[in-house]
């Protein structure tokens, strides 16, 4: 063994054992980070409900810090021996000439097929969980909107991502298909929501108190948040009728769907009070043709 290729094997430890320490250091990071952002998450339910659990906010929190416990874990597990091996293999790479190639082949073509295709579901999941985890693009805790299914973040695990559903199913999605898929993540930056609930209404109603009075039952509801007074729009005029939007703060994703279902609720009973036909067609059975009720008005 040449004193070329001992500094070389010493200078590939060195620098292995400095990136094992280093990637240690960075998950460490990582994971104080991810504690800390659960700990200060003050909406952790979708809807606000009362729940069979006892304290359901605070389990969502211990649920998150051992998970994020277990897979920081799991994740060193991995990493230490990854590393270990890329060193073994750097180390080793001076020594291949003189290793057949027969067996080089062998030995890579079943690791290949270990690799590729008996392990390749598991794999492929662990790396894309550990991607999610480090993008900070979701969270434990964080409220999403995934396939169609709203609820929060309750788990992240080295292979699979799940949520809990508002109305408590989970909805659990390999880590794969969560990295690939197209999601809205309520609590990303903030938790701050500008709700908006569409109705419509028919020509004949008076547009001014159609406005005042869909301002009114947004700034009404408990979970109306004063940052600006709420917006009132008309977005289309169709053959339905008018297509009207009426947009309120709340502080949070849960806050928004009560605020929502207040101004809904609010709006169905003051229009029907006031008179104001949420349609424009309406429909009268009669024993008379349509062309005689056509010629009818024409006369």
């Amino acid at each position: 063994m040449t004193p070329l290729l001992i500094v070389y094997m010493i200078l590939v430890g060195v620098a292995g054992t400095a990136a094992i320490i280093y990637l240690l250091r960075m998950l460490g990071i990582v994971q104080e980070r991810r504690l800390v952002r659960l700990q200060k998450r003050e909406a952790l339910v979708p809807v606000d409900t009362d729940s069979p659990v006892d304290d359901a906010a605070q389990q969502v929190v211990d649920r998150g810090i051992e998970s994020i416990e277990k897979q920081t874990t799991v994740v060193r597990r991995l990493l230490i021996p990854s590393v270990c091996l890329m060193i073994i293999v750097a180390i080793g790479t001076p020594f291949l000439p003189s290793v057949p190639g027969t067996m080089i082949s062998v030995v890579v073509a079943a690791l290949t097929v270990i690799g590729g295709i008996a392990a390749r579901p598991t794999i492929e999941n662990a790396i894309c969980g550990l991607v999610i985890s480090l993008s900070k693009l979701i969270n434990i805790g964080d409220t999403v909107l995934v396939e169609g299914h709203y609820g929060t973040v309750e788990d992240i695990t080295v292979t699979h991502t799940a949520i809990k559903v508002w109305d408590w199913r989970r909805y659990v999605v390999p880590n794969s298909k969560m990295l690939d898929s197209t999601f809205v993540n309520y609590s990303l930056f903030d938790e701050y929501l500008w709700v908006h609930v569409e109705f419509w209404v028919s020509f004949a109603a008076d547009l001014d108190v159609v406005r005042t009075t869909a301002i009114e039952a947004a700034a009404r509801s408990d979970h109306y948040v004063d940052y600006e007074e709420p917006r009132f729009w008309v977005m289309e005029m169709g053959k339905e009728g008018i297509r009207c939007w009426v947009a309120a703060w709340a502080d949070s994703p849960s806050d928004g769907w009560s605020l929502a279902n207040d101004v809904r609720t609010e709006l169905i009973g003051t229009l029907r009070r006031k008179g104001i036909e949420t349609h424009c067609h309406h429909h009268a059975v009669t024993g008379e043709s349509p062309l005689g009720a056509v010629a009818a008005r024409e006369r």
